[in-house]
């Protein structure tokens, strides 16, 4: 049962992840300095550019993924109640937190192939020896890795916008909104020094809302 709904949710959600797959590949090809055809050098600058010695992937990854997390999270809850689904999926033969379980299990296969895949290729090829002449240290992805978590504080925001009752531009908002400020905004204009607090109100953030998100669905009644 919880593979069919895995599946049921992949069908669902699994084109939302093509548009941000195709930003992150082509940022990571320029990255590598390759041409996204070919895989040939593009010139002798792009060439001699160290990959992620600056910001570039760290930003698109940060938008890709703020993106596609809220897409993702009010996409699987907003649509179930405009659908009037949700009863068809609470008389399943199984509980609630294995419904809300499939549906992020599917979202975290979406959002890693499309945010995550691109630039973790991209540094195991950095970190490859003869792939090009520039020194590679894995602590160059730090903020990189922190701005594709970042998603998952909009991914929890946006399903328990999509959960909560009320009008849909109205406080149910709220919470997305301040998330998209806190993780979406406020991660550029924080130095990136302070990554060890921003990991810690992140993960804080994030614990805080997928019991908000548990309690929602299990407190519902979707009339």
């Amino acid at each position: 049962m919880f593979r069919g709904l895995v599946l049921k949710e992949l069908r669902e959600i699994w084109w939302l992840g093509l548009l941000p797959l195709a930003v992150m590949i082509h940022v990571t090809f320029r990255e590598a300095g390759r041409d996204l055809l070919s895989g040939a050098v593009r010139d002798l600058n792009y060439w001699q550019k160290m990959p992620f010695a600056d910001s570039q992937v760290a930003y698109s990854a940060l938008q890709c993924g703020c993106l596609l997390a809220a897409a993702l999270g009010l996409w699987q809850t907003f649509r179930e109640s405009q659908g009037h689904t949700w009863h068809f999926l609470l008389h399943r033969p199984a509980n609630r937190q294995a419904i809300l379980g499939a549906k992020l299990t599917a979202a975290a296969a979406v959002y890693l192939l499309s945010v995550v895949m691109p630039p973790l290729c991209l540094a195991l090829w950095a970190a490859t020896a003869g792939t090009h002449p520039s020194p590679f240290a894995w602590s160059l992805t730090d903020t990189t890795w922190y701005a594709a978590a970042a998603g998952t504080t909009l991914y929890l925001a946006g399903m328990f916008a999509g959960l909560r009752r009320g009008r849909l531009y109205g406080s149910r908002m709220w919470p997305l909104l301040g998330a998209g400020v806190l993780f979406g905004i406020g991660t550029v204009v924080i130095p990136y020094n302070c990554l060890t607090w921003m990991w810690t109100v992140l993960l804080l953030w994030d614990l805080l809302l997928a019991f908000a998100v548990r309690d929602e669905l299990l407190a519902a009644d979707f009339n």
